[in-house]
């Protein structure tokens, strides 16, 4: 049958008085006929009280211990998680920097490439223009030499026709 806390705490004050330092008969008259049971039940009232108190320290202690180690489990274990996390971090900073390098190696790359076509493409204009104004000035020309042609022709079909038809004009 399982025993209630009372009786515990009536078994607990029985340890108690058998722990009391014993005192003999003659003292214990003396005791009892001068006092009337006032310094027994004090003497009793001060004993459960150290031994309350003696109770409440061990158990502030033990859980004073248990706070400490299980504070200790998780300060090592968030430490090492902590660590690793760290670790982590740093391996994909160092991943991300290489990678972040190459990626701005190609880009470099392409730039160089892109100016060289520039380049490229503004030396075939340049020269394309020069072309074009070789070839305007050549045609210029022609067309002046064609025109002074055309007026030659024309003067000498304009007398041509006078000696033929003696008209002046």
């Amino acid at each position: 049958m399982p025993r209630t806390t009372k009786q515990k705490a009536v078994k607990a004050e029985a340890e108690d008085l058998h722990r009391l330092p014993s005192l003999s008969q003659e003292s214990v008259a003396t005791i009892a006929s001068e006092e009337n049971d006032s310094e027994i039940r004090e003497m009793l009232k001060q004993h459960y009280k150290s031994a309350h108190e003696k109770k409440q320290k061990e158990k502030v202690k033990k859980f004073l211990e248990t706070g400490q180690r299980d504070l200790s489990h998780l300060i090592s274990s968030t430490t090492s998680n902590l660590a690793i996390c760290i670790s982590s971090m740093d391996e994909d900073f160092v991943q991300f920097t290489l990678e972040y390098a190459a990626y701005e190696d190609r880009i470099r790359e392409l730039w160089a490439l892109i100016l060289e076509k520039q380049r490229t493409l503004h030396d075939l204009a340049n020269e394309l223009q020069a072309r074009g104004v070789a070839e305007s000035e050549k045609a210029s020309s022609s067309q002046i030499a064609a025109l002074s042609q055309m007026r030659t022709a024309c003067q000498d079909h304009q007398e041509v026709i006078e000696r033929e038809f003696q008209v002046e004009i």
